[in-house]
């Protein structure tokens, strides 16, 4: 091993370097075409978000889309009885 190898691990040991980035060129690769995604989430997966980061205001939020859902889902079932 180099010395220069050895520098680089120990700086990595020591938490020094916490990661590396690649970042591929577009063009080399022949991709002729860039994407933009927009995802909304509801109720459980908002949940499971906010639970996974640590965000508790996304968290609640998909609590809060779940009983929403729920108490439209029960006004359905007693405006379905009355119907019949």
């Amino acid at each position: 091993m180099s010395p220069c190898h050895r520098r680089l691990r120990a700086l990595e040991n020591s938490g020094a370097i916490s990661g590396y980035r690649v970042q591929l060129d577009a063009h080399a690769l022949g991709l002729t075409f860039e994407a933009l995604v927009i995802v909304t989430m509801r109720g459980t997966a908002k949940e499971a978000a906010g639970k996974l980061t640590g965000d508790d205001s996304t968290k609640n939020e998909g609590k809060l889309d779940q009983a929403k859902s729920s108490l439209k889902d029960a006004g359905e079932k007693v405006k379905d009885a009355f119907k019949n």
